[in-house]
């Protein structure tokens, strides 16, 4: 019994890492959010910030060994794009 909850537990967790960190929802639809964002927008240094933030955050995101944690800051982040008036 012992041996089968954890099994359980290591399956879910691992469930739970194929679907976080990068390859979140949340990541994949701010990136791809941000990068639309920054193509139709007239102002062309946020846009070239917004790429560069971008940028910089998947090279720290791919650093970070906590899926979950990299997955909450992009949810975090598609927050702010969603209400960022440049990108409506």
């Amino acid at each position: 019994m012992k041996s089968l909850t954890i099994l359980l537990v290591s399956a879910t967790l691992g469930l739970l890492a194929c679907n976080s960190g990068l390859k979140s929802k949340e990541c994949v639809t701010y990136f791809e959010k941000n990068e639309a964002c920054a193509a139709k927008m007239t102002n062309k240094i946020k846009a070239d910030a917004m790429r560069q933030t971008a940028a910089v955050s998947k090279t720290n995101f791919e650093k970070n060994s906590n899926p979950m944690a990299v997955s909450k800051s992009c949810e975090m982040m598609l927050e702010q794009l969603n209400n960022d008036p440049d990108c409506k």
